[in-house]
């Protein structure tokens, strides 16, 4: 475990670039001194942990990543690898003293730290860009896999509404991360290019029948069906929104005997859980058994030139609505 504070100048700043980006970090917390904790309140504005031990002497400082796994290699190096932190209080009382990075809140003040790396100069601007742009990259780079004709073909597993869940891992001692989509570091309009890309790619695996993935939805005569996908032409139109809203679904396919509703949900990663809106949910409803939900997990391996996982999940209606499947749930009471 090294020293984020003990690094070169430029390698630090591309780092608080990146922890910048929204959803990066999860916490930062502080454990100070009883005998200080009132000099802390009056610095920061908060409360932080007091400690009682008369062996320490020094305030404690750490990040929790909403995503440890996915950080850049020199920050992965410096975390604690049993939590899945960082513990270096110097570094960290740099982002706060002098990037405006704060103690116990969800989120972080992205403009206000934008404002102040910028005034540090040019040379430690463009440092701290090409941490803040890596979402941006990523995007780019993972465009250019999705487009690619030899792009690997999903690969799919295909459950059905009486298949058991697995049972759930048990999270680790410690552990400070908590359930989420697992899209760190992307802002809503970035999660919707991933979402749409997440769509290019299983639509384009779809007209090419990869794997006779068309099978799986009990297609036996490609060369008969109609493919709609109602957010192409994304990626042409700087001001696109959402063609699939309203329609319940991303992809229809219609084979001349029956119209196949595909709802796809995607994340960077793996993620343990994805929402819906009310209207998906209430068409996955009354279409049964032609709809279907297609979970793409691990997008991010599409760059380096692997598959995506991808479980498809017919007649999702009767798998998901069941209270051992839902995470949470709000309900509407008119």
């Amino acid at each position: 475990m090294g020293k984020i504070s003990n690094l070169p100048d430029d390698v630090r700043r591309e780092l608080i670039g990146y922890l910048a980006q929204p959803g990066i970090i999860a916490n930062i917390t502080a454990e100070v001194p009883v005998k200080k904790c009132a000099d802390f309140e009056a610095k920061y504005g908060v409360k932080p942990y007091p400690v009682n031990s008369e062996h320490k002497y020094g305030d404690q400082y750490r990040i929790y990543l909403s995503d440890p796994d996915d950080a850049p290699d020199a920050l992965k190096t410096a975390l604690d690898q049993k939590y899945g932190r960082l513990n270096d209080t110097v570094f960290i009382r740099e982002l706060v003293d002098e990037y405006g990075f704060t103690f116990f809140q969800p989120r972080q003040d992205v403009r206000s730290i934008h404002s102040k790396a910028k005034a540090k100069g040019d040379t430690g601007y463009a440092s701290f860009l090409k941490g803040f742009n890596a979402s941006e990259d990523f995007l780019a780079a993972l465009k250019s896999s999705v487009t690619d004709a030899d792009a690997a073909a999903p690969d799919v597993t295909l459950i059905t509404g009486g298949d058991e869940p697995k049972e759930k891992s048990k999270k680790k001692a410690g552990s400070h991360h908590n359930l989420s989509e697992n899209n760190a570091g992307l802002s809503d309009e970035q999660l919707l290019h991933l979402g749409w890309l997440g769509e290019q790619y299983f639509y384009n695996s779809l007209l090419a029948n990869k794997g006779n993935i068309l099978s799986l939805f009990g297609i036996e005569e490609p060369g008969a069906c109609a493919f709609t996908w109602f957010n192409e032409g994304y990626d042409t139109d700087p001001d696109w929104t959402d063609q699939s809203v309203g329609k319940g679904c991303d992809i229809l396919i219609q084979d001349g005997e029956r119209d196949i509703f595909i709802e796809v949900k995607t994340s960077k990663k793996k993620a343990p859980i994805f929402t819906m809106t009310s209207f998906e949910m209430q068409t996955m409803q009354q279409k049964g058994s032609d709809y279907y939900l297609v979970k793409i997990d691990n997008m991010d391996s599409l760059v380096a030139g692997g598959a995506p996982d991808v479980r498809i999940f017919s007649s999702p209606y009767e798998y998901f609505f069941i209270p051992s499947r839902m995470y949470s749930a709000i309900f509407y009471n008119n």
